[in-house]
């Protein structure tokens, strides 16, 4: 992640990010006003808590007879579960809830529990904030200020008071990914296990719907803990009694393995055919972006800080220092937006837009504060106009202006209510409905690259050094060769005429079972000829006999480029002398430094910035020619470099020296389209060979 020696802020700074958040949130729970109460699932999961705190059951029965909801919900509060057979009542939501809500509910009632929400809220919060200075350490205020920015803007600072268990949800996921994140799994393995599991079971104590999240964070854990056999076990055995231990008491006391059994509607049913009567395939996958886009019920509506943090999302995973601590963090965003596209009842109506995506968007915060520090002027706006909004929205709720499920997108804010016809209306099929995903996917898009470009650093992008300074260098110039006959022998001659620039210079060709006279015009031209090392063949072998004999010899430097004439050796010099004075241990030849070269085909060039982009992601670098055919390494690098396959160098190489943290750079080089024969790339064969070979570099 961020350098080991920035400075992080201080507890203080933290004790008053909890303190400003708690009060925000606190300050939000409508206890004044009676036109402002509790709707939906929100009195059933009170009167669960109720009927634990009274009766010492489930059974909601007599809380309906005495009208319990009352003082929170004013109407006649429709059931909505079917009564058994010995009339008991028991809510399909489940106990989780309303188990997490007795401290509080204990103390101050219905207004109790809300201001326990508002303050587990605050600390979800806080520990998100925390998480998020793990990856950007500096400047300091990023992590706080994204932190205030993400609390203070919608949806979380409306579901900070409201009583679902979004809020407790987001608390054990931030636990599990400060877990991760913090090493405490490695130093405390054991009980690091025991907490996990724990955590896995009280996500689906909360609900049946954050199955798919919690499944998620066993596995994260277990891959974690796969080499520690009694961490492990201790994970699977928590976890699975948890599991287990759950589904017995809901059989035992709903009827099924989920309280849903209950439920009015899908009473009698399974819990296959519930998830089956909600799951969606391709008539939801518009929810993809329409959880953040749609007009009435998406997040960017009324927060477009959002669009900040899910763009940061894609470039943490491609950057060295972040992707490791990012990637499972980013499973769990994965995870959870799949199951609100896919499996949640809807998006829309009965709750405050964002509601199946809360549990997830405290884990948004780290890359809220990566955008921050990289584009700070763009992402301050727009967290400026996310606290605004959601300011306004908690005042017009908690007076009654606008109604959290019914209506929040005819907030009264000035402004608000005209911007709505930026944001595509899901319900119909219009042409704005199509063309608005399409432009602000495009703006998206610009975003990540504009956070791509200015997260990711270069590889040293110099303008070539003069390379008369470079006596006593022991140089070592290789070319793979095969059937080159025609360009060997010139390519030999000059770069033997190097030795005027460096104290010696050893010219190896080496010929890779060529069917001409390559073997004997390198030879003439005074070159060493030898064969691909251990019988085998292909360019990738030819590069790894090359990178052997310069160890073998002791050479300071080593370069290689193709036998083909496309690459000039006197190039070399000058690589070398920019890969010393800046320190650099590999250095490629720019063929791209001005543009499309001359004669380049154009299919070629696209495939090579299509190549150039996938490799400047899996490297955490910004690379722009990855498939140059001309390369210096300095005797460090050749020693750890890698090439696990013979068909080809040029991507697995790059990575294999970037896993090593070997400084790299570019420089640009001329370049000649070949006069000769053609290249023995073939698109199909070239995929099926460097794909699995990038893959075993990447993960060894």
């Amino acid at each position: 992640m961020s350098t080991p020696h920035a400075r992080r802020p201080g507890r203080r700074v933290w004790y008053l990010v909890f303190l400003v958040l708690a009060a925000a949130n606190i300050a939000a729970v409508p206890v004044w006003g009676a036109t402002n109460r509790l709707t939906g699932d929100e009195p059933h999961y009170l009167m669960t808590a109720e009927s634990i705190l009274s009766d010492g059951d489930l059974d909601l029965a007599d809380e309906y007879a005495t009208r319990a909801h009352a003082p929170y919900h004013h109407e006649a509060l429709r059931p909505q579960e079917v009564p058994r057979p010995d009339g008991a009542r028991l809510s399909p939501h489940g106990p989780g809830l309303a188990l997490v809500l007795l401290p509080g509910y204990a103390v101050g009632g219905w207004v109790g529990a809300r201001v326990e929400l508002a303050l587990v809220a605050a600390a979800v919060l806080t520990g998100a904030g925390y998480l998020a200075a793990r990856f950007v350490r500096r400047p300091a205020w990023v992590a706080p200020a994204a932190t205030l920015a993400a609390g203070l803007s919608v949806p979380l600072w409306v579901y900070s008071t409201q009583v679902y268990p979004e809020m407790p949800a987001a608390a054990i996921l931030v636990g599990a990914a400060l877990v991760w994140t913090g090493g405490s799994d490695r130093r405390r393995p054991e009980i690091a296990a025991v907490g996990l599991g724990l955590m896995v079971g009280v996500l689906l104590l909360l609900g049946l719907k954050y199955a798919p999240v919690a499944v998620t964070v066993a596995a994260v854990s277990a891959w974690r803990l796969r080499r520690n056999r009694r961490a492990l076990a201790l994970l699977v055995g928590v976890g699975g009694i948890a599991c287990l231990g759950q589904a017995a008491f809901n059989v035992a006391t709903y009827g099924g393995i989920s309280p849903y059994s209950t439920n009015v509607v899908y009473a009698g049913r399974s819990n296959a055919f519930l998830v089956a009567d909600n799951a969606g395939g391709l008539a939801r996958t518009y929810r993809l972006h329409g959880l953040v886009l749609d007009r009435h019920f998406g997040i960017g509506r009324y927060a477009p800080v959002w669009f900040a943090a899910l763009a940061a999302v894609p470039v943490m995973l491609v950057r060295r220092d972040t992707r490791a601590a990012w990637t499972p963090l980013a499973a769990l965003v994965a995870v959870q937006w799949a199951t609100a596209t896919w499996l949640a009842l809807t998006m829309r109506g009965y709750w405050f837009p964002g509601r199946q995506v809360v549990a997830i968007l405290p884990l948004l915060v780290p890359a809220l504060a990566f955008a921050l520090a990289r584009v700070p002027a763009l992402v301050a706006a727009l967290g400026a106009v996310s606290v605004g909004v959601g300011a306004w929205m908690v005042y017009a709720l908690d007076t009654a202006q606008v109604g959290a499920g019914r209506n929040p997108f005819w907030l009264p804010l000035p402004g608000f209510v005209p911007a709505g016809a930026a944001f595509p209306d899901y319900r119909t099929v219009t042409v704005p409905t199509v063309v608005l995903p399409v432009a602000w996917c495009v703006l998206f898009v610009a975003l990540v690259t504009v956070l791509y470009r200015r997260a990711l650093p270069g590889v040293g992008r110099r303008p070539v050094t003069a390379g008369d300074d470079l006596g006593g260098i022991r140089l070592l110039v290789g070319f793979p060769a095969r059937n080159e006959a025609p360009t060997v022998a010139d390519l030999v001659r000059r770069a033997r005429a190097l030795d005027t620039r460096v104290a010696h210079v050893d010219v190896v060709v080496v010929d890779d079972a060529s069917a001409d006279e390559t073997a004997s015009e390198a030879t003439a031209a005074g070159a060493r000829v030898l064969p691909v090392a251990d019988g085998r063949t292909g360019l990738g072998a030819g590069v790894r006999t090359i990178l052997a004999e310069a160890t073998r010899t002791g050479s300071d430097w080593v370069a290689f480029m193709d036998a083909d004439g496309e690459y000039a050796p006197e190039d070399i010099p000058g690589m070398i002398a920019t890969a010393r004075s800046a320190r650099l241990d590999y250095v490629t030849g720019d063929r791209l430094a001005q543009g499309r070269p001359l004669r380049m085909p154009v299919w070629r060039w696209l495939g090579n910035r299509a190549g150039s982009f996938v490799v400047s992601c899996l490297a955490g670098l910004r690379i722009r020619d990855s498939q140059s055919g001309i390369r210096v390494l300095s005797a460090r690098a050749a020693r750890r470099a890698e090439i696990p396959h013979d068909y080809n160098y040029a991507q697995v190489l790059t990575l294999a020296l970037a896993r090593v943290d070997c400084r790299m750079g570019e420089v640009p080089v001329s370049y000649t389209r070949r006069a000769h024969g053609r290249t023995f790339v073939r698109l199909p064969v070239y995929l099926w060979r460097v794909v699995p070979a990038m893959w075993e570099v990447m993960t060894p």
